[in-house]
């Protein structure tokens, strides 16, 4: 089976393959044939999908699908739970248990996740969208350092070429003498 953890808010999917029992054209003579069943899951839910996968399966969930049928995990998208600094593992397991995989996911969750979760969910929701308004305050703070030392450079030749010309002036006037 093959998982992929999407953006905040989109089910988990598992496309896998399962055997079904065919019927024979001899009487009773039983067969089985593999075939391709997939598996939804709503971030926190208990409400689970699970059926024989459908084209409309395969176009909708398509990233997930091509990493099945290749055989590889797909990539989390996301900053991952396990990964981030202020998780614990205690807390890193229990969100993995209600399908809540990065940062991102738990900053989204619901009322209703949130309860499932336990005692303390709603600070490690604060926590999770205080740092990703950080990280993306961080970006916004690199743009502005960037275009100020673009700035400062051009200053500094500016300065520069200032300083020679009024060493070229005094030159003039010392030579005027």
């Amino acid at each position: 089976m093959v998982m992929m953890q999407q953006e905040p808010g989109r089910p988990h999917v598992k496309f896998y393959l399962h055997p079904v029992e065919v019927r024979g054209k001899r009487k009773g003579h039983v067969t089985w044939e593999d075939r391709e069943f997939v598996r939804i899951t709503p971030i926190g839910g208990n409400l689970v999908v699970e059926r024989e996968a459908t084209e409309q399966d395969m176009e909708r969930f398509a990233p997930e699908y091509q990493a099945f049928k290749k055989g590889v995990d797909a990539p989390t998208v996301g900053y991952p739970l396990r990964m981030w600094p202020a998780a614990t593992p205690g807390f890193v397991k229990t969100a993995a248990q209600m399908d809540i995989c990065t940062v991102e996911q738990m900053a989204t969750v619901n009322d209703g996740v949130l309860q499932k979760l336990g005692p303390g969910a709603r600070d490690w929701k604060k926590k999770a969208i205080a740092f990703l308004e950080a990280a993306e305050n961080q970006g916004k703070v690199a743009e502005e350092v960037s275009a100020l030392t673009v700035e400062v450079e051009q200053l500094k030749e500016d300065l520069a070429r200032a300083i020679a010309s009024n060493d070229l002036l005094k030159e003039q006037i010392q030579a005027s003498k």
